[in-house]
């Protein structure tokens, strides 16, 4: 069976361009044979299964000063479409045109869709609700032509990856049947499971790691850690969005809250951690958990923030993000307890190599296998 996986991004060595790497290298092997195109890649390496439409770093840097990022997608999805014709199964991140999804259904090809965030019909209801119960205006960029378009393309798609159970459930709610859909998760790297440093801080440090956003429920943390008042400290790494700029404010002055802007050494602030914290109101499955496991911290997340990654009770918590009082709860008991972070501690580290991105590829493999084998 050949497969192809189309992303329509310049790749790098990090986020979710590493992770679509990561799977379509990996699930080379037993009846499969995998490759990955994209605009240009950071982790070609000569490597005979990744494609690209623009091979020089060089000339893609150039033609980016002349040319605008929607003209170059284009002619990497025209450049797509006539290599994809050898392949049996082709696996579409987000990005893809409809007309695309139109054109390989044409040829015959079985189209699996990547799904790595929940349905945009059920994630516009999640945020509005949560626009409203704030008194904001909109902050996310979701609307009926998307949502439009995502229905047209699920459609058309044979089957649909998706990483977590809160993915699976909207896509079910949404219309999608649950035959065509592929459970999997995401991973992380061997170079990302670290050494577990025993508690070395006076105070536990509680790591939030994404976008400062209303959709990673930034309020509602700041909010909770506030209240629970205990003697520690919440670094918040990422970039602070205008929208939820005055909703931060009022916590500018707490002196243990730090903000962090962006940066690609996340390494060193998983290790100097001692918890990691994410109360999300929508997502996929956030590769910041697994790097968040493979650090051996315990977690606190909502269930859009770690379902189906940390086990409640076993690796940290895992609590609706509207549950104040059990958020609370578990951020003094959690900060308290240095020997419940010792275990909760041991039992991520030693879950984190169960999603591997080697693991994940083989999983995801054998899926494709099962369902898809018989027919090539």
């Amino acid at each position: 069976m050949k497969v192809l996986s189309y992303l329509h991004h310049h790749i790098h060595p990090y986020g979710i361009g590493y992770a679509a790497h990561s799977i379509a290298v990996g699930m080379n092997g037993q009846n499969i044979s995998s490759e990955i195109f994209s605009i240009h890649s950071d982790l070609a390496n000569g490597s005979r299964f990744v494609r690209q439409a623009i091979k020089s770093s060089l000339l893609l840097r150039v033609l980016s000063k002349f040319v605008s990022i929607e003209r170059i997608r284009r002619f990497t999805e025209w450049r797509f479409r006539r290599y994809a014709r050898k392949f049996d199964v082709v696996i579409l991140w987000p990005g893809c045109s409809l007309e695309t999804f139109k054109y390989l259904k044409s040829l015959g090809k079985i189209i699996v869709v990547e799904s790595i965030n929940c349905h945009q019909k059920f994630a516009e209801k999640l945020l509005s609700e949560e626009e409203l119960r704030l008194g904001i205006g909109k902050t996310h960029l979701i609307d009926e032509s998307s949502i439009a378009d995502e229905n047209a393309k699920l459609a058309i798609a044979d089957y649909v990856f998706s990483p977590s159970p809160q993915v699976t459930e909207s896509l079910i709610a949404s219309g999608v049947s649950r035959q065509q859909i592929l459970p999997t998760s995401y991973g992380l790297s061997q170079d990302q499971i670290l050494p577990v440093i025993s508690d070395s801080n006076d105070k536990p440090v509680f790591l939030f790691v994404g976008s400062v956003i209303v959709r990673k429920g930034i309020h509602l943390l700041l909010e909770y850690w506030h209240d629970a008042n205990v003697d520690g400290k919440l670094i918040i790494v990422g970039k602070v969005d205008p929208s939820v700029q005055s909703l931060i404010e009022q916590y500018s002055s707490d002196d243990s809250i730090e903000f962090i802007p962006f940066t690609t050494d996340i390494e060193s602030l998983y290790r100097l951690a001692d918890v990691f914290i994410l109360p999300s109101i929508e997502e996929g499955s956030p590769l910041v958990t697994y790097l968040a496991l493979g650090a051996g911290l315990p977690c606190i997340v909502s269930p859009m923030g770690g379902d189906g990654v940390v086990s409640d009770g076993v690796d940290g918590f895992v609590i609706d993000p509207h549950d104040k009082q059990k958020w609370i709860a578990s951020i003094q008991l959690v900060a308290a307890d240095r020997e419940l972070r010792h275990n909760f501690s041991q039992h991520a580290h030693e879950r984190s190599s169960d999603f591997l991105w080697n693991n994940v590829a083989k999983k995801r493999r054998q899926l494709l296998i099962e369902k898809i084998g018989n027919e090539h």
